[in-house]
């Protein structure tokens, strides 16, 4: 809805004019675009589809069978009052965010990550597994977030070129070579011609059996 995008949509629209001048070749690397349309959506859970303008900006996972993507933030303040509609108590919260995210100390912040690596997945497994979210009134969602939030450029971007999935790591190839907890056994212990469980208390004069 470009009702909340009207500087994006000048923007982009700016971009296509000087995208093909010397000196502006970065600007290939923007989203495909194709100007403003107006299409039936669905707003609201309950009711008809609305009329809306929408810009036309080409899907970042089109082409791609996986896609990783990266939402940043840029700015160490992100929010203004009375800018765009923003009210002077939703600029003074979201400066507490600003104040402790990653914002503060390189003017920058990640907000999400879209098919994150096994990397960033067991910090999430992680977080729900002791999240006193019933004490202090956070979701998994926010610390999940705040997580994100709080990560350095060279952080997020080590996540961003993780390979740790890919079928032909090393670490893929590990993974699938170990086995399950549920076949892992105690190894066995031999002396003279008895053999001891590691369970026993207490073995003395043994060797590892082969």
């Amino acid at each position: 809805d470009i009702a909340h995008a009207l500087g994006e949509v000048a923007f982009y629209e700016e971009a296509r004019l000087v995208r093909s001048l010397p000196g502006w070749e970065m600007l290939r690397w923007l989203l495909g675009y194709k100007g403003v349309c107006c299409a039936p959506c669905q707003v609201e859970e309950v009711g008809d589809p609305r009329e809306l303008e929408l810009m036309l900006l080409r899907n970042c996972r089109d082409g791609f069978k996986s896609c990783r993507l990266l939402d940043v933030k840029i700015g160490q303040v992100t929010a203004v009052r009375d800018w765009h509609g923003k009210s002077a108590f939703a600029a003074w919260r979201q400066s507490f965010v600003d104040a402790v995210t990653n914002s503060v100390r390189q003017g920058f912040r990640l907000e999400g990550l879209d098919n994150p690596p096994v990397t960033v997945r067991s910090m999430y497994a992680k977080l729900e597994e002791g999240i006193p979210s019933t004490v202090i009134g956070v979701k998994p969602k926010r610390l999940k977030r705040l997580y994100l939030q709080g990560l350095t450029g060279l952080q997020f971007v080590s996540h961003f070129l993780s390979l740790h999935d890919a079928p032909d790591s090393t670490f893929a190839r590990r993974s699938e070579r170990a086995p399950s907890a549920d076949t892992i056994r105690p190894p066995a212990f031999r002396a003279g011609t008895r053999t001891f469980s590691s369970s026993q208390d207490t073995l003395t004069n043994v060797e590892i059996q082969e």
